[in-house]
């Protein structure tokens, strides 16, 4: 999997790194964009990224950045290269905790954030955001060995009654939930706790190893986080055989990349790249490399995320 998504990778970058600059990126001069600017002047992007954030971001068995959205990032470094007439751009990577991402980004430390992040109202006070990149959601992992009610509460079956929903009500008071903190799952959780009146415990994690680790352990009953990373992580986690990820999804949210707040030529540059991307059949290769076949509603969502030249 690694393989082939590094190969996608490497093609959609000759891509951008062969394809003219666009009418529009001659219109973005660096003297408009302070990240571009910098770029120019030090020959260097810098992008932040989530060591175990898989198929998103991730570190390799070579130590390197990897995952779909780093791949994207990649995209970008060669249209940015393009833009800023370079003969060479040198691109670095930095591993960065969760705790820490969006302020990497606001503080200079990194041009931009290749995971997976959610573009919320209360982030945009901090940083700006990408086009969506992906359509994600909350997901919810146990064990395989969980109370088989426990998975029937949150797949919601069977039907609700008003028996049934007591009951439930009483299951979930006595279960310790975990998420990682900063993300959107941590606030989602307290407030359905808050919403349905339980007394469950919420432990915070710093991430997704610390979670699985937690439900492992019985630490935690069920860990909520971003689905698409809770499949990919059991699927290679060496104890991924006890554990399970539910169908449901709880909620549907837009990832975007995290951008400088306030660089609208950076931010432009960034979205139109994406948008020429998106139509292609290497970003689809990349896509099914990285996911599997998308369904007709993925296609859809990267339709309706493709502007017109």
């Amino acid at each position: 999997m690694q393989r082939r998504i590094t190969s996608a990778a490497c093609a959609i970058v000759c891509l951008a790194l062969t394809a003219p600059a666009s009418a529009f990126a001659q219109k973005t001069a660096a003297p408009g964009s302070p990240t571009l600017a910098r770029i120019k002047q030090s020959g260097r992007i810098r992008f932040g990224y989530q060591s175990d954030a898989q198929p998103f971001s991730y570190r390799d068995q070579s130590g390197n950045a990897a995952g779909f959205t780093v791949a994207l990032c990649k995209t970008v470094a060669g249209a940015v290269k393009a833009e800023l007439g370079l003969q060479t751009l040198n691109v670095e990577w930095v591993a960065i905790g969760p705790a820490d991402r969006f302020s990497a980004v606001s503080t200079g430390k990194v041009d931009a954030f290749c995971g997976a992040d959610t573009d919320t109202w209360g982030r945009r006070q901090d940083v700006a955001f990408s086009l969506p990149v992906f359509p994600g959601g909350i997901g919810a992992l146990l064990r395989k060995d969980a109370p088989e009610r426990l998975s029937e509460i949150l797949n919601q079956k069977p039907q609700s009654s008003p028996t049934w929903r007591a009951s439930a009500g009483q299951l979930l008071t006595t279960q310790t939930f975990t998420v990682i903190s900063g993300t959107t799952a941590e606030p989602w959780l307290n407030g359905k706790v808050k919403e349905f009146k339980l007394t469950s415990k919420v432990a915070p994690v710093t991430s997704y190893e610390a979670g699985i680790t937690a439900v492992l352990d019985r630490h935690a009953s069920v860990f909520f986080g971003d689905r698409a990373v809770l499949l990919e992580t059991v699927a290679h986690h060496p104890s991924g055989s006890k554990l399970e990820v539910l169908d449901r999804l709880f909620t549907y949210e837009a990832f975007a990349l995290p951008l400088p707040h306030g660089d609208e030529a950076f931010r432009a540059l960034v979205d139109h790249t994406l948008s020429r991307l998106y139509p292609t059949a290497d970003f689809r290769a990349l896509y099914v490399q990285a996911f599997g076949e998308p369904s007709a509603d993925v296609l859809t969502f990267y339709r309706w995320n493709t502007r017109p030249e």
